[in-house]
């Protein structure tokens, strides 16, 4: 039977737990499930607590990262946003896992950043951390343990929820009894629009395809701001913050993706048109880089908005255009758009 990619939804403060969020995408990335959280969205398009309920709703696992910050506050439940998203997970009956980071991890992070203990809320905090504790949970000293805890709840979850509907290749789950009904209407449905249209509907290998409609999504001239490395002729090497739009990113990646391409020469090709087209303070850039943190970021929206498409072989991933993609991008290059 095919393996299912699971969407898996991470819910955190935010500004605090930066660090631990990316390492929670990258390690369901690596693990071929699909990572779901509000950094994807933009700002306006709907009420914040509508967009998070409509990616839950579409979600088969809810992740929650839990420091020791209480978070934002919705303003007319006077609760956060992340305890709303914890407790409408539980009431869809999603399979629920928490990550709580230990004592000694907080008071690490305490050390070289600020705002890592809650104050103004500090009772709503724990009663919320004394409800979380009621369910699965594993406590984390670093990192690495996030990550590890990740496999291994996933890995719990998914044996003990055999009903999960999850996401499979279509051609991968043809011997899979329970779906021979609907294969067959499919089967039936295929053939009429060929009789009725003389050609073939086409479905899009997209890896991460689950998504709910990308309307929701930032696309064209939404910007996006990304964490770089520069390097200048004067031999300074800097952090800098480089603002785009995501249409822009679609420029610089040109046609180099009508086939499949590494993510290293993906990231490669952009760090190269960056280093022509940034300017600071008259000075010709060198070298530039892409943060991973960024670079995971651009790797996930295009795929949410159907963009691209990826494949995993020897542990390398690998990413194309969709059909959807390619008219996309050239009509850009052609200033159609």
């Amino acid at each position: 039977m095919a393996k299912k990619k699971f969407q898996i939804f991470v819910s955190s403060t935010y500004t605090d737990l930066k660090n631990e969020r990316q390492s929670a995408v990258e390690t369901i990335l690596s693990s071929g499930h699909i990572p779901a959280g509000m950094e994807l969205f933009k700002a306006g398009s709907s009420s914040q607590m509508d967009t998070i309920q409509k990616w839950i709703n579409e979600s088969d696992i809810y992740m929650l990262i839990l420091g020791g910050r209480y978070g934002s506050i919705e303003p007319v439940s006077g609760k956060s946003y992340t305890e709303l998203e914890y407790n409408y997970a539980i009431n869809k009956g999603l399979p629920i896992f928490t990550v709580i980071l230990s004592d000694s991890f907080l008071h690490s992070k305490a050390a070289n950043e600020v705002d890592i203990f809650e104050i103004e809320n500090k009772k709503h905090y724990n009663d919320f951390k004394n409800l979380v504790m009621t369910k699965m949970i594993k406590s984390v000293n670093d990192l690495k343990d996030i990550k590890i805890a990740i496999y291994e709840s996933v890995s719990e979850i998914t044996e003990e929820n055999s009903l999960l509907i999850g996401w499979s290749r279509g051609d991968k789950v043809l011997n899979n009894i329970k779906l021979e009904n609907k294969i067959a209407d499919l089967i039936k449905e295929n053939k009429e629009l060929k009789e009725n249209n003389n050609n073939l509907v086409k479905n899009e290998d997209i890896t991460y395809s689950k998504y709910i409609d990308p309307i929701e999504l930032a696309e064209g001239n939404d910007e996006i701001s990304l964490d770089l490395i520069i390097s200048g002729s004067d031999g300074y090497d800097n952090g800098y913050n480089y603002t785009i739009t995501w249409d822009e990113i679609i420029k610089y990646i040109g046609t180099i993706l009508l086939t499949f391409k590494s993510s290293e020469e993906i990231k490669k090709q952009l760090q190269l048109v960056m280093a022509e087209e940034i300017t600071i303070n008259d000075e010709d850039i060198i070298d530039v880089k892409i943060k991973q943190n960024s670079f995971d970021l651009i790797k996930i929206q295009l795929c949410a908005l159907r963009l691209i498409t990826n494949k995993i072989e020897k542990n390398i991933e690998y990413f194309k255009y969709t059909e959807q993609g390619i008219k996309y991008m050239f009509d850009l290059m052609l200033a159609k758009r």
